[in-house]
């Protein structure tokens, strides 16, 4: 989280996803990573506006149930990146290993692994926002890549399961994973029943997770749309704390 997040009114966080849900918008749609948030940006972005009437806390219960939950779509979402992964590093091994390599077809399978998952296996050690966003990211690249769809195709687990079909669980598993997750961060979100300080923990919880893919996100356009008008307002944030605390210290006790 950015040191001065915290010091952001409710005022200039709604002008901030304003901006990230309108005019912005196309600018992070030009990012997988940062396109899967938008939902829960407008959700928090809702709250905001919605925060009137109070609701209870999550009970320790429902968020057990939410830890629990998110703690098994982890672990399968964990399973679908590393089946992936060797699916893929199988069939460019088996390539490999004839006498004499195709090396147009090597390339291919390299750079499919790399642009599915260029960190490899490191991604089911990243925080479950991330291992969303990663997954979205990938099922988007390849949807508009065709030479990366046939090659996925052509890998083979049995019989009827190819790893196109591999991605797309992985895919589906880490949008739940994310869901899960945001909503063990913040709690349900019930329009006309929000509290104000829940539904500022829910922006902020957003707009943390905006932050923590920024570093894998490839278009500068995008990180520039979040980062620009993040830390403008960040600053006078904190420009206006520092003026607050030494009026408050001239007051005195």
């Amino acid at each position: 989280m950015a040191p001065a997040l915290r010091y952001l009114d409710s005022a200039s966080m709604l002008s901030l996803s304003s901006g990230w849900l309108g005019p912005r918008r196309v600018l992070l749609e030009q990012s997988a990573e940062l396109t899967a948030l938008l939902p829960r940006l407008e959700e928090a972005h809702q709250a905001l506006l919605l925060a009137q009437k109070t609701t209870p806390n999550m009970s320790r219960e429902e968020s057990a149930h939410l830890a629990s939950q998110a703690q098994s779509l982890d672990d399968q979402h964990d399973h679908a990146v590393r089946a992936l992964y060797f699916a893929v590093s199988a069939a460019l091994s088996f390539r490999l290993a004839s006498e004499a390599p195709d090396a147009e077809e090597v390339a291919r399978l390299e750079a499919l692994r790399d642009m599915i998952l260029p960190d490899g296996l490191a991604i089911t050690q990243a925080p479950y926002e991330v291992e969303a966003a990663t997954a979205a990211r990938a099922r988007e690249a390849v949807a508009s890549d065709p030479e990366a769809q046939k090659l996925l195709r052509e890998i083979k687990l049995f019989p009827r399961v190819t790893g196109l079909d591999l991605l797309s669980r992985w895919a589906d598993l880490g949008a739940k994973l994310g869901s899960v997750e945001f909503q063990r961060a913040v709690g349900p979100i019930n329009p006309g029943e929000v509290n104000p300080v829940r539904a500022r923990n829910a922006w902020l919880s957003v707009v943390a997770s905006m932050l923590s893919v920024l570093p894998v996100v490839r278009s500068e356009e995008a990180r520039r749309a979040v980062l620009d008008p993040l830390n403008e307002a960040c600053t006078k944030a904190a420009k206006r704390q520092v003026k607050a605390a030494k009026g408050d210290a001239q007051r005195g006790p």
